[in-house]
C-alpha cells in the first residue's frame, strides 16, 4: 500500500506536498485543545488567584474583626477591672470612714467620761474640803463651847468659893 492509497492523506494542489489528514487534524485539534486547556487553565489559575486574594482579604477582614472584638473585650475587661477596683476602693474608704467615725465616737465618749470623772473628782474634793471646813468649824465651835463652859464652870466655882469663903467669914464673924 503506498502513501497515495491511504485515504487519510491529502495532497496540496499548489505544492503537491502530501499531508496526513489525521495527523494534521490531530495536531490542529491538539493545538486547539492545548490552547483551550491553557486558556481554561489560565482562567482557572486567575479564578484561583482571585479566590485566594478574596480569601486573603476575608482572612484579613476576619483578623481585623477578631482584633476589634479582642480590643473590645480588653476594653470591657479594663473597664470592669477599673469599676471593680473603684468599688473596692469605695467600700474600703467607707469601711475606713466608718471605723474612723467609731474611733472618733469612742474618743469623744472617753473624753466625756474623763470630763465627768474630773467633774466628779472636783465635786468630791469640794465636798471633802467642805466637810473638812465643817469639821474644823465644829472643832472650833466645840473648843469655844468648851472654853465658855470651862469659863462658866470656873466662874461658878469661883463664885461658890467666894460664897463659901463669905459664909465662912460670916460664920466666923458670928462666932466671934
Amino acid at each position: 500500500m503506498s502513501k497515495h492509497d491511504h485515504p487519510l492523506h491529502v495532497e496540496c494542489p499548489a505544492c503537491h506536498h502530501e499531508f496526513d489528514v489525521e495527523q494534521s487534524l490531530s495536531q490542529q485539534i491538539e493545538k486547539r485543545l492545548r490552547a483551550d486547556y491553557e486558556k481554561d487553565r489560565t482562567k482557572a489559575q486567575q479564578e484561583l488567584d482571585q479566590e485566594r486574594e478574596k480569601l486573603a482579604r476575608e482572612k484579613e477582614a476576619l483578623h481585623k474583626r477578631e482584633q476589634a472584638i479582642q480590643d473590645q473585650v480588653n476594653e470591657r475587661v479594663k473597664a470592669e477591672r477599673a469599676a471593680i477596683e473603684a468599688k473596692a476602693l469605695k467600700e474600703a474608704e467607707a469601711a475606713k470612714q466608718e471605723e474612723l467615725e467609731q474611733l472618733r465616737k469612742k474618743a469623744e465618749d472617753q473624753r466625756k467620761a474623763l470630763s465627768d470623772l474630773k467633774k466628779e473628782q472636783l465635786e468630791l474634793m469640794d465636798e471633802k474640803e467642805k466637810l473638812q471646813n465643817m469639821k474644823t468649824d465644829l472643832e472650833l465651835e466645840n473648843k469655844r463651847t468648851l472654853a465658855k463652859e470651862r469659863q462658866r464652870i470656873e466662874e461658878e466655882v469661883r463664885k461658890r468659893e467666894e460664897e463659901e469663903f463669905r459664909m465662912k467669914l460670916r460664920e466666923k464673924d458670928l462666932a466671934m
